[in-house]
Protein backbone atom coordinates (compact mmCIF):
# COMPACT_ATOMS: atom_id res chain seq x y z
CA UNK A 1 0.00 0.00 0.00
CA UNK A 2 2.70 2.41 0.80
CA UNK A 3 4.33 1.58 -2.31
CA UNK A 4 1.44 2.22 -4.35
CA UNK A 5 1.07 5.61 -2.34
CA UNK A 6 4.13 6.39 -3.17
CA UNK A 7 3.74 5.96 -6.57
CA UNK A 8 0.73 8.30 -6.75
CA UNK A 9 2.45 10.58 -5.27
CA UNK A 10 5.39 11.04 -7.84
CA UNK A 11 2.74 10.96 -10.59
CA UNK A 12 0.32 13.74 -9.19
CA UNK A 13 3.71 15.63 -8.83
CA UNK A 14 4.68 15.15 -12.46
CA UNK A 15 1.03 16.10 -13.11
CA UNK A 16 2.07 19.51 -11.48
CA UNK A 17 5.40 19.63 -13.49
CA UNK A 18 3.57 19.54 -16.19
CA UNK A 19 0.90 22.18 -15.23
CA UNK A 20 3.08 24.47 -14.33
CA UNK A 21 4.69 23.99 -17.71
CA UNK A 22 1.23 24.00 -19.13
CA UNK A 23 0.82 27.48 -17.34
CA UNK A 24 4.14 29.07 -18.37
CA UNK A 25 2.45 28.56 -22.32
CA UNK A 26 -0.97 30.33 -21.32
CA UNK A 27 -2.25 33.74 -20.61
CA UNK A 28 -3.40 34.61 -17.54
CA UNK A 29 -4.67 38.20 -17.84
CA UNK A 30 -8.79 38.30 -17.86
CA UNK A 31 -10.32 40.55 -19.92
CA UNK A 32 -13.64 41.95 -19.63
CA UNK A 33 -15.88 39.87 -22.01
CA UNK A 34 -18.10 41.93 -24.26
CA UNK A 35 -21.76 41.50 -23.14
CA UNK A 36 -25.31 43.59 -24.51
CA UNK A 37 -26.20 46.64 -22.34
CA UNK A 38 -28.62 45.03 -19.16
CA UNK A 39 -31.31 46.87 -17.10
CA UNK A 40 -30.38 49.62 -14.97
CA UNK A 41 -29.50 48.32 -11.26
CA UNK A 42 -32.88 47.16 -8.65
CA UNK A 43 -32.43 49.54 -5.99
CA UNK A 44 -29.03 50.16 -7.22
CA UNK A 45 -27.83 46.66 -6.10
CA UNK A 46 -25.67 44.76 -8.38
CA UNK A 47 -26.02 41.19 -8.84
CA UNK A 48 -23.24 38.53 -8.56
CA UNK A 49 -23.88 35.46 -10.20
CA UNK A 50 -21.60 32.55 -8.78
CA UNK A 51 -21.18 29.62 -11.44
CA UNK A 52 -20.05 26.81 -9.77
CA UNK A 53 -18.70 23.58 -12.07
CA UNK A 54 -20.07 19.82 -11.44
CA UNK A 55 -21.89 20.40 -7.96
CA UNK A 56 -24.97 17.76 -8.32
CA UNK A 57 -28.61 19.07 -6.68
CA UNK A 58 -28.35 16.50 -4.06
CA UNK A 59 -25.20 17.78 -2.54
CA UNK A 60 -27.11 21.48 -2.25
CA UNK A 61 -30.36 19.80 -1.21
CA UNK A 62 -28.60 17.29 1.09
CA UNK A 63 -27.13 20.33 3.57
CA UNK A 64 -30.46 22.31 3.08
CA UNK A 65 -32.30 19.53 4.91
CA UNK A 66 -29.96 18.59 7.32
CA UNK A 67 -30.81 19.87 10.78
CA UNK A 68 -29.91 23.80 12.40
CA UNK A 69 -30.36 26.08 10.09
CA UNK A 70 -30.39 26.18 6.44
CA UNK A 71 -27.49 27.25 4.75
CA UNK A 72 -27.62 30.38 2.41
CA UNK A 73 -31.33 31.25 4.22
CA UNK A 74 -30.61 34.58 2.44
CA UNK A 75 -31.39 32.77 -1.05
CA UNK A 76 -34.16 31.12 -2.36
CA UNK A 77 -34.39 27.39 -2.01
CA UNK A 78 -32.41 25.57 -4.33
CA UNK A 79 -33.92 24.08 -7.13
CA UNK A 80 -32.55 21.54 -10.11
CA UNK A 81 -31.12 23.03 -12.95
CA UNK A 82 -31.70 20.98 -15.88
CA UNK A 83 -28.03 20.72 -17.84
CA UNK A 84 -27.96 20.29 -21.29
CA UNK A 85 -26.99 16.89 -23.09
CA UNK A 86 -24.11 16.02 -23.02
CA UNK A 87 -24.21 17.59 -19.47
CA UNK A 88 -20.84 19.29 -19.41
CA UNK A 89 -19.26 22.79 -18.65
CA UNK A 90 -18.86 23.91 -22.72
CA UNK A 91 -22.13 22.77 -23.69
CA UNK A 92 -23.92 23.75 -20.35
CA UNK A 93 -22.71 27.04 -20.23
CA UNK A 94 -23.06 27.86 -23.63
CA UNK A 95 -26.77 27.23 -22.85
CA UNK A 96 -26.78 29.10 -19.65
CA UNK A 97 -25.19 32.36 -21.19
CA UNK A 98 -26.71 32.37 -24.08
CA UNK A 99 -28.88 35.18 -23.61
CA UNK A 100 -25.89 37.17 -23.61
CA UNK A 101 -25.06 36.86 -26.83
CA UNK A 102 -22.25 34.44 -26.28
CA UNK A 103 -21.12 32.19 -29.23
CA UNK A 104 -20.91 29.02 -30.43
CA UNK A 105 -18.26 26.73 -29.08
CA UNK A 106 -16.39 24.93 -32.03
CA UNK A 107 -17.24 21.28 -30.36
CA UNK A 108 -18.60 19.52 -27.11
CA UNK A 109 -15.02 19.26 -25.51
CA UNK A 110 -11.26 21.46 -25.66
CA UNK A 111 -10.99 18.02 -28.61
CA UNK A 112 -13.34 17.59 -31.59
CA UNK A 113 -13.95 17.15 -34.89
CA UNK A 114 -14.00 20.09 -37.36
CA UNK A 115 -16.58 19.10 -39.80
CA UNK A 116 -15.39 21.99 -42.86
CA UNK A 117 -11.93 20.40 -42.31
CA UNK A 118 -12.42 16.76 -42.09
CA UNK A 119 -10.38 16.04 -38.90
CA UNK A 120 -9.66 15.81 -35.62
CA UNK A 121 -8.72 19.15 -33.52
CA UNK A 122 -7.63 20.51 -30.38
CA UNK A 123 -6.90 18.81 -27.10
CA UNK A 124 -3.49 19.50 -26.40
CA UNK A 125 -2.04 22.45 -23.81
CA UNK A 126 -0.87 24.63 -26.42
CA UNK A 127 -4.24 24.21 -28.58
CA UNK A 128 -6.41 24.63 -25.41
CA UNK A 129 -5.58 28.67 -25.28
CA UNK A 130 -5.44 28.89 -29.03
CA UNK A 131 -8.58 27.58 -29.98
CA UNK A 132 -11.88 30.06 -28.85
CA UNK A 133 -14.55 28.59 -26.31
CA UNK A 134 -16.46 31.76 -26.01
CA UNK A 135 -17.32 30.60 -22.10
CA UNK A 136 -14.23 30.58 -21.15
CA UNK A 137 -13.88 34.14 -22.05
CA UNK A 138 -17.21 35.59 -20.36
CA UNK A 139 -16.51 35.22 -16.93
CA UNK A 140 -15.43 38.46 -14.82
CA UNK A 141 -13.55 36.55 -12.63
CA UNK A 142 -12.13 32.62 -12.99
CA UNK A 143 -8.62 31.28 -12.41
CA UNK A 144 -6.69 31.41 -15.33
CA UNK A 145 -4.30 29.15 -17.22
CA UNK A 146 -3.70 25.03 -17.32
CA UNK A 147 -1.85 25.11 -14.00
CA UNK A 148 -4.95 26.38 -11.48
CA UNK A 149 -6.92 23.50 -13.64
CA UNK A 150 -4.22 21.10 -13.07
CA UNK A 151 -3.71 22.25 -9.16
CA UNK A 152 -7.48 21.75 -8.72
CA UNK A 153 -7.00 18.02 -9.56
CA UNK A 154 -4.46 17.92 -7.07
CA UNK A 155 -6.28 19.33 -3.97
CA UNK A 156 -9.54 20.18 -5.35
CA UNK A 157 -11.54 21.29 -1.63
CA UNK A 158 -8.60 23.46 -1.14
CA UNK A 159 -8.14 25.20 -4.56
CA UNK A 160 -12.27 25.45 -4.40
CA UNK A 161 -12.32 27.47 -1.03
CA UNK A 162 -9.55 29.48 -2.44
CA UNK A 163 -11.31 30.41 -5.63
CA UNK A 164 -14.51 31.50 -3.60
CA UNK A 165 -12.31 33.70 -1.44
CA UNK A 166 -10.51 35.03 -3.98
CA UNK A 167 -13.69 35.59 -6.39
CA UNK A 168 -15.60 37.56 -3.85
CA UNK A 169 -13.28 40.04 -2.84
CA UNK A 170 -12.21 40.67 -6.47
CA UNK A 171 -16.12 41.08 -6.97
CA UNK A 172 -16.39 43.79 -4.13
CA UNK A 173 -13.00 45.54 -5.38
CA UNK A 174 -15.20 45.81 -9.01
CA UNK A 175 -17.59 47.69 -10.01
CA UNK A 176 -18.88 45.71 -12.61
CA UNK A 177 -22.63 44.90 -13.22
CA UNK A 178 -23.48 41.97 -13.11
CA UNK A 179 -20.39 40.01 -12.31
CA UNK A 180 -19.72 36.95 -13.50
CA UNK A 181 -17.13 33.97 -11.36
CA UNK A 182 -16.35 30.95 -11.94
CA UNK A 183 -15.27 28.17 -9.21
CA UNK A 184 -13.54 25.07 -11.28
CA UNK A 185 -12.52 23.26 -8.91
CA UNK A 186 -15.70 21.41 -7.81
CA UNK A 187 -15.00 19.55 -10.92
CA UNK A 188 -12.22 17.85 -9.09
CA UNK A 189 -14.33 17.99 -6.18
CA UNK A 190 -17.11 15.79 -7.89
CA UNK A 191 -15.16 13.49 -9.67
CA UNK A 192 -13.08 12.73 -6.83
CA UNK A 193 -15.12 12.82 -4.01
CA UNK A 194 -18.66 12.59 -5.12
CA UNK A 195 -22.35 14.25 -3.87
CA UNK A 196 -20.81 13.89 -0.32
CA UNK A 197 -17.31 16.17 -0.81
CA UNK A 198 -18.85 19.88 -0.89
CA UNK A 199 -19.96 20.52 2.82
CA UNK A 200 -16.68 22.88 3.15
CA UNK A 201 -16.97 24.11 -0.14
CA UNK A 202 -20.41 25.50 0.24
CA UNK A 203 -19.91 26.34 3.71
CA UNK A 204 -16.83 28.69 2.67
CA UNK A 205 -19.04 30.40 0.08
CA UNK A 206 -22.01 30.95 2.56
CA UNK A 207 -18.78 32.76 5.23
CA UNK A 208 -17.79 34.92 2.40
CA UNK A 209 -21.26 35.94 0.94
CA UNK A 210 -22.16 37.08 4.43
CA UNK A 211 -18.91 39.20 5.52
CA UNK A 212 -18.89 40.54 1.45
CA UNK A 213 -22.83 41.71 2.48
CA UNK A 214 -21.61 43.51 5.61
CA UNK A 215 -19.65 45.58 2.95
CA UNK A 216 -22.08 46.11 0.01
CA UNK A 217 -25.55 45.34 -1.03
CA UNK A 218 -26.04 42.94 -3.39
CA UNK A 219 -28.21 40.41 -5.36
CA UNK A 220 -26.78 37.08 -5.55
CA UNK A 221 -27.15 34.07 -8.24
CA UNK A 222 -25.47 30.58 -7.48
CA UNK A 223 -25.79 28.03 -9.85
CA UNK A 224 -24.09 24.45 -11.27
CA UNK A 225 -23.53 23.82 -14.89
CA UNK A 226 -24.81 19.80 -14.37
CA UNK A 227 -24.65 17.12 -11.80
CA UNK A 228 -22.58 14.38 -11.26
CA UNK A 229 -23.63 10.50 -10.99
CA UNK A 230 -23.89 7.89 -9.25
CA UNK A 231 -25.77 9.64 -6.32
CA UNK A 232 -24.22 7.22 -3.63
CA UNK A 233 -21.34 8.48 -1.28
CA UNK A 234 -19.48 5.41 -1.96
CA UNK A 235 -19.64 4.33 -5.64
CA UNK A 236 -17.93 1.47 -7.18
CA UNK A 237 -15.50 1.87 -10.28
CA UNK A 238 -16.96 3.24 -13.10
CA UNK A 239 -16.36 0.57 -15.92
CA UNK A 240 -14.77 2.39 -19.35
CA UNK A 241 -17.27 0.98 -22.39
CA UNK A 242 -14.55 2.35 -24.98
CA UNK A 243 -13.49 -1.13 -25.78
CA UNK A 244 -16.96 -2.41 -26.24
CA UNK A 245 -18.41 0.68 -28.54
CA UNK A 246 -15.60 0.14 -30.82
CA UNK A 247 -16.04 -3.62 -31.40
CA UNK A 248 -19.35 -3.08 -31.99
CA UNK A 249 -18.92 -0.71 -34.74
CA UNK A 250 -16.09 -2.86 -36.29
CA UNK A 251 -19.02 -5.63 -36.32
CA UNK A 252 -21.32 -3.61 -37.92
CA UNK A 253 -18.88 -2.88 -40.69
CA UNK A 254 -17.57 0.51 -39.94
CA UNK A 255 -13.80 1.63 -39.90
CA UNK A 256 -12.93 3.47 -37.07
CA UNK A 257 -10.55 6.46 -38.68
CA UNK A 258 -9.53 9.69 -38.12
CA UNK A 259 -11.64 10.99 -40.72
CA UNK A 260 -15.26 10.55 -41.15
CA UNK A 261 -17.25 9.74 -44.21
CA UNK A 262 -18.51 6.45 -46.14
CA UNK A 263 -17.98 3.34 -43.73
CA UNK A 264 -15.56 5.57 -42.18
CA UNK A 265 -16.67 7.03 -38.38
CA UNK A 266 -14.67 8.98 -35.96
CA UNK A 267 -14.65 8.38 -32.39
CA UNK A 268 -13.68 11.93 -30.25
CA UNK A 269 -13.15 11.13 -26.15
CA UNK A 270 -12.02 14.02 -24.07
CA UNK A 271 -11.76 13.11 -20.16
CA UNK A 272 -13.41 9.84 -18.64
CA UNK A 273 -17.59 11.02 -19.21
CA UNK A 274 -21.04 8.87 -19.20
CA UNK A 275 -21.66 10.24 -22.97
CA UNK A 276 -19.86 10.42 -26.13
CA UNK A 277 -20.09 11.72 -29.71
CA UNK A 278 -19.72 9.94 -32.83
CA UNK A 279 -18.62 11.88 -35.97
CA UNK A 280 -20.09 9.49 -39.83
CA UNK A 281 -21.66 10.08 -43.01
CA UNK A 282 -24.70 12.24 -42.23
CA UNK A 283 -27.43 9.99 -44.05
CA UNK A 284 -25.84 6.73 -41.93
CA UNK A 285 -26.50 8.92 -38.48
CA UNK A 286 -30.03 6.85 -37.19
CA UNK A 287 -27.77 3.53 -38.26
CA UNK A 288 -24.94 5.08 -35.53
CA UNK A 289 -27.57 5.52 -32.94
CA UNK A 290 -28.99 1.60 -33.42
CA UNK A 291 -25.77 -0.10 -33.25
CA UNK A 292 -23.87 1.97 -30.67
CA UNK A 293 -27.14 2.04 -28.22
CA UNK A 294 -27.17 -1.89 -28.35
CA UNK A 295 -23.82 -1.96 -26.76
CA UNK A 296 -22.87 -3.34 -23.57
CA UNK A 297 -22.65 -0.01 -21.17
CA UNK A 298 -24.86 2.18 -23.59
CA UNK A 299 -28.27 3.33 -22.54
CA UNK A 300 -29.90 5.58 -25.51
CA UNK A 301 -28.29 7.21 -28.33
CA UNK A 302 -29.87 10.64 -29.97
CA UNK A 303 -29.03 11.93 -33.99
CA UNK A 304 -31.40 13.99 -36.47
CA UNK A 305 -33.46 12.94 -38.64
CA UNK A 306 -34.93 15.09 -41.22
CA UNK A 307 -37.09 17.95 -39.08
CA UNK A 308 -36.88 16.54 -36.11
CA UNK A 309 -34.86 13.57 -34.35
CA UNK A 310 -34.57 9.46 -33.60
CA UNK A 311 -33.67 8.29 -29.90
CA UNK A 312 -32.87 4.42 -29.78
CA UNK A 313 -31.87 1.96 -27.24
CA UNK A 314 -31.23 -1.07 -29.04
CA UNK A 315 -34.64 -1.82 -30.49
CA UNK A 316 -36.71 0.67 -29.04
CA UNK A 317 -37.10 3.30 -31.38
CA UNK A 318 -39.20 6.98 -30.90
CA UNK A 319 -39.03 9.99 -33.06
CA UNK A 320 -38.88 13.71 -31.39
CA UNK A 321 -40.56 16.85 -33.09
CA UNK A 322 -41.10 20.62 -32.72
CA UNK A 323 -42.84 23.49 -34.28
CA UNK A 324 -43.09 26.71 -33.38
CA UNK A 325 -41.07 29.72 -32.35
CA UNK A 326 -38.12 29.19 -29.49
CA UNK A 327 -40.09 31.18 -27.19
CA UNK A 328 -43.66 29.35 -27.55
CA UNK A 329 -42.37 26.01 -29.14
CA UNK A 330 -44.70 22.71 -28.67
CA UNK A 331 -43.16 18.89 -29.15
CA UNK A 332 -44.13 15.86 -29.61
CA UNK A 333 -42.75 12.18 -28.96
CA UNK A 334 -43.60 9.21 -31.04
CA UNK A 335 -43.09 6.00 -30.13
CA UNK A 336 -42.26 3.62 -33.04
CA UNK A 337 -41.31 0.42 -31.42
CA UNK A 338 -40.88 0.04 -27.84
CA UNK A 339 -39.66 3.73 -25.39
CA UNK A 340 -36.24 4.33 -25.10
CA UNK A 341 -37.01 7.89 -22.96
CA UNK A 342 -39.77 5.98 -20.65
CA UNK A 343 -42.85 8.90 -21.63
CA UNK A 344 -45.23 6.43 -22.90
CA UNK A 345 -47.72 8.36 -20.93
CA UNK A 346 -47.17 11.09 -22.90
CA UNK A 347 -46.50 9.80 -26.46
CA UNK A 348 -48.50 11.05 -29.31
CA UNK A 349 -49.67 14.73 -28.61
CA UNK A 350 -48.52 17.82 -29.25
CA UNK A 351 -47.69 19.22 -26.07
CA UNK A 352 -46.03 22.70 -24.67
CA UNK A 353 -42.26 23.06 -24.05
CA UNK A 354 -43.35 24.25 -20.82
CA UNK A 355 -45.92 21.30 -20.12
CA UNK A 356 -42.40 19.00 -20.82
CA UNK A 357 -40.72 20.57 -18.64
CA UNK A 358 -42.80 20.24 -15.29
CA UNK A 359 -43.66 16.40 -16.21
CA UNK A 360 -40.61 15.35 -16.91
CA UNK A 361 -38.24 16.85 -14.64
CA UNK A 362 -38.12 14.45 -12.07
CA UNK A 363 -38.02 11.42 -14.56
CA UNK A 364 -35.08 9.59 -15.39
CA UNK A 365 -34.39 11.20 -18.49
CA UNK A 366 -35.29 15.20 -17.31
CA UNK A 367 -36.85 16.92 -20.39
CA UNK A 368 -35.08 14.60 -22.59
CA UNK A 369 -36.92 16.21 -25.82
CA UNK A 370 -35.87 19.89 -25.37
CA UNK A 371 -31.96 18.58 -24.34
CA UNK A 372 -31.56 16.45 -27.34
CA UNK A 373 -32.89 19.02 -29.89
CA UNK A 374 -30.18 21.35 -28.22
CA UNK A 375 -27.49 19.17 -27.99
CA UNK A 376 -27.33 19.50 -31.93
CA UNK A 377 -27.49 23.20 -32.30
CA UNK A 378 -25.37 24.33 -29.94
CA UNK A 379 -22.64 24.07 -31.11
CA UNK A 380 -20.43 24.62 -34.49
CA UNK A 381 -19.43 21.14 -35.75
CA UNK A 382 -22.70 18.62 -33.54
CA UNK A 383 -22.26 14.99 -34.02
CA UNK A 384 -23.90 12.65 -36.48
CA UNK A 385 -25.16 10.86 -32.97
CA UNK A 386 -24.71 11.28 -29.14
CA UNK A 387 -24.60 8.92 -26.89
CA UNK A 388 -25.29 8.68 -23.39
CA UNK A 389 -23.83 5.45 -21.13
CA UNK A 390 -25.53 3.20 -18.88
CA UNK A 391 -25.30 3.88 -15.12
CA UNK A 392 -21.76 2.73 -14.05
CA UNK A 393 -20.47 2.60 -17.02
CA UNK A 394 -18.36 5.75 -18.79
CA UNK A 395 -16.63 6.66 -21.99
CA UNK A 396 -13.04 7.68 -22.83
CA UNK A 397 -9.34 7.09 -23.20
CA UNK A 398 -7.48 4.36 -22.18
CA UNK A 399 -4.45 6.60 -21.45
CA UNK A 400 -6.19 9.31 -19.51
CA UNK A 401 -7.99 5.81 -17.66
CA UNK A 402 -4.78 4.44 -17.01
CA UNK A 403 -3.56 8.27 -15.54
CA UNK A 404 -6.30 8.66 -13.23
CA UNK A 405 -5.86 5.28 -12.02
CA UNK A 406 -2.20 5.24 -10.94
CA UNK A 407 -2.28 8.90 -9.52
CA UNK A 408 -5.86 9.34 -7.70
CA UNK A 409 -7.44 6.19 -7.98
CA UNK A 410 -10.20 4.40 -9.93
CA UNK A 411 -13.02 6.89 -11.39
CA UNK A 412 -16.13 7.02 -9.63
CA UNK A 413 -18.11 9.52 -10.53
CA UNK A 414 -18.51 11.50 -13.93
CA UNK A 415 -21.10 13.45 -15.68
CA UNK A 416 -22.45 13.83 -19.42
CA UNK A 417 -25.26 11.27 -18.96
CA UNK A 418 -29.36 11.58 -20.08
CA UNK A 419 -29.90 10.67 -16.83
CA UNK A 420 -30.94 12.54 -13.83
CA UNK A 421 -27.88 12.49 -11.53
CA UNK A 422 -25.72 13.81 -14.43
CA UNK A 423 -28.58 16.56 -15.33
CA UNK A 424 -29.38 17.97 -12.04
CA UNK A 425 -27.35 20.78 -11.21
CA UNK A 426 -28.81 23.28 -9.01
CA UNK A 427 -30.07 27.06 -9.09
CA UNK A 428 -30.81 29.21 -6.06
CA UNK A 429 -30.69 33.12 -5.82
CA UNK A 430 -32.58 35.98 -4.23
CA UNK A 431 -32.98 38.66 -7.59
CA UNK A 432 -36.60 39.45 -8.18
CA UNK A 433 -36.72 38.59 -11.78
CA UNK A 434 -35.16 34.93 -11.33
CA UNK A 435 -37.16 33.42 -8.61
CA UNK A 436 -38.13 29.91 -9.21
CA UNK A 437 -40.37 27.45 -7.60
CA UNK A 438 -39.52 24.21 -9.71
CA UNK A 439 -37.13 22.80 -12.17
CA UNK A 440 -35.66 25.72 -14.35
CA UNK A 441 -33.39 24.68 -17.94
CA UNK A 442 -30.12 25.86 -18.49
CA UNK A 443 -30.79 28.14 -21.16
CA UNK A 444 -34.01 29.52 -19.15
CA UNK A 445 -31.77 30.02 -15.99
CA UNK A 446 -31.23 33.88 -16.63
CA UNK A 447 -33.01 35.51 -18.93
CA UNK A 448 -34.66 37.63 -16.77
CA UNK A 449 -31.62 39.62 -16.51
CA UNK A 450 -31.57 40.74 -20.14
CA UNK A 451 -34.64 42.10 -22.04
CA UNK A 452 -34.67 41.49 -25.33
CA UNK A 453 -32.11 39.09 -26.91
CA UNK A 454 -32.60 36.64 -29.24
CA UNK A 455 -32.71 32.63 -27.87
CA UNK A 456 -30.28 31.56 -30.28
CA UNK A 457 -26.57 31.87 -29.98
CA UNK A 458 -24.46 34.57 -32.14
CA UNK A 459 -22.65 32.64 -35.08
CA UNK A 460 -18.97 32.41 -34.65
CA UNK A 461 -16.97 34.56 -37.08
CA UNK A 462 -15.79 32.58 -40.15
CA UNK A 463 -12.52 33.57 -41.68
CA UNK A 464 -12.11 33.48 -45.70
CA UNK A 465 -9.86 33.01 -47.76
CA UNK A 466 -7.01 35.01 -48.60
CA UNK A 467 -4.96 34.94 -52.25
CA UNK A 468 -1.76 32.46 -50.99
CA UNK A 469 -2.94 31.54 -48.02
CA UNK A 470 -5.29 29.05 -47.09
CA UNK A 471 -8.94 30.10 -44.87
CA UNK A 472 -7.87 29.82 -41.30
CA UNK A 473 -10.06 27.22 -39.53
CA UNK A 474 -13.10 27.75 -38.26
CA UNK A 475 -13.31 29.12 -34.87
CA UNK A 476 -10.01 30.32 -34.72
CA UNK A 477 -8.05 33.18 -35.28
CA UNK A 478 -4.90 33.37 -38.24
CA UNK A 479 -1.50 33.18 -35.45
CA UNK A 480 1.80 35.15 -35.62
CA UNK A 481 4.16 33.32 -36.04
CA UNK A 482 5.64 31.39 -32.69
CA UNK A 483 7.96 33.13 -30.28
CA UNK A 484 11.00 31.01 -28.98
CA UNK A 485 8.75 30.63 -25.65
CA UNK A 486 5.91 29.03 -27.75
CA UNK A 487 8.05 26.90 -29.89
CA UNK A 488 9.19 25.23 -26.60
CA UNK A 489 5.44 25.17 -25.40
CA UNK A 490 4.49 23.45 -29.17
CA UNK A 491 6.66 20.52 -27.79
CA UNK A 492 4.52 19.82 -25.17
CA UNK A 493 1.56 19.11 -27.26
Amino acid sequence: MSSRRSFRGVAALVALLLGLAAGACSSSKPQRPHRPDLPTRIGGKRTLIVSMDAVPFTAIDRLARADGARPFRDLSPPVPLLSSFPSSTTLAFTGIFEPFGLERPPGYEARFYDLDLGRVRGGGLLSYQKIRFSWREFFDWKTHGLFGKWVSYVLPGRFARQEVRRAVEAFLESDHDPYFVYIGATDGVAHLHGPGGFENVFLELERELRVARSREDFFTVVLSDHGVGPVEDRAPALRNVRKAVRRTLRAAGYRISSRAGDDRVALVPFGLLSSFAIFGASERSGDLAEVLSATDGVSVCAAPDGDGWVVRDGEELARIERRGAADSSQWRYQVVAGDPLEYQDLAGAWRDSSEWLARTAERRFPDALHRIARSFDLVENPASALCSTSAGHMFGPWTTDLVGRLTVGALRWTHGALERPDTWGFFMTDHPHLLREGAVRFDEALVGLVAGTAREPAPRPRSGSTSGAAAAPRGSARLAPPSGTERACEQLR
